[in-house]
């Protein structure tokens, strides 16, 4: 009876999402939250942007994605997802908000520095708290243990990958350590794009900064709270946290 129930809910469910979208609409707003730090810089262009594309790396569920066509109205946007549960709530969420999506290309692979498969390591503990594990502490550099499963997924780098990202603005990332890599394999990509926004840790921040300050972007912003601007923020404050650094390509026209 639960079973022939649950089944008749599921398709009650997709019947109202697919005749009455607009009933959806009252959940636009709530996208991007993650990035909603950097949106004065992107105000500033916002006339722009509709012919300006982006790329997020590392999406967990495409909501960052939908919230930066819904709230500036990009032209386009390329979304990479590596882990399968984050796949399926991509897709899931891209088909509840045709609308947007339809500006949204899903790339169902990890980005990096190297061309081939690459084991991947899925988070799937629970804790008393959780309703579903925090699938997007998923990475590719991790150690198999009983808080994760681990299997072999794609990885491309960014710059053998036939996109054409002439007028990319921003490129947003939250890769759980592996944004180095990503940096590395997209080299002759990145110096299209305005706005790099990265998540990281202090470990591996200054050696970020670096590559980044060799490829010509500047250091401009960072959301750990008391940092001046243009600095990293100090290792005895942030120890192990994460935070976001903003950097900005000196050479953008």
């Amino acid at each position: 009876m639960k079973y022939y129930l649950a089944k008749l809910i599921l398709k009650f469910d997709k019947f109202i999402h697919k005749k009455f979208d607009f009933l959806n609409l009252n959940k636009l707003g709530k996208f991007a939250t993650n990035y909603e730090w950097i949106f004065p810089y992107l105000y500033e262009d916002i006339d722009e942007l509709n012919n300006k594309t982006f790329i997020e790396v590392g999406s967990r569920d495409a909501y960052d994605s939908l919230g930066l066509i819904e709230k500036f109205n990009f032209s386009y946007g390329y979304i990479f997802e590596p882990s399968y549960t984050g796949i399926i709530k991509c897709i899931e969420n891209l088909k509840l908000y045709h609308n947007l999506s339809k500006k949204l290309s899903l790339f169902p692979f990890g980005l990096g520095n190297k061309n081939g498969l690459e084991t991947f390591y899925e988070y799937r503990r629970f804790t008393a708290n959780d309703n579903v594990p925090n699938y997007g502490a998923s990475r590719f550099n991790s150690i198999s243990n009983e808080s994760n499963i681990s299997y072999e997924v794609p990885m491309y780098e960014l710059d053998k990958l036939n996109l054409n990202l002439t007028n990319n603005y921003l490129i947003i990332m939250d890769c759980e350590g592996s944004e180095l890599e990503v940096i590395k394999g997209s080299k002759n990509s990145l110096h299209h794009s305005k706005y790099i926004c990265l998540e990281t840790i202090s470990k591996f921040s200054i050696e970020i900064k670096s590559l980044l300050e060799n490829l010509d972007f500047k250091l401009i912003d960072c959301d750990w709270e008391n940092t001046i601007k243009g600095e990293l923020p100090k290792s005895s404050d942030v120890k192990n946290d994460k935070f976001n650094l903003l950097f900005k390509n000196q050479n953008y026209k």
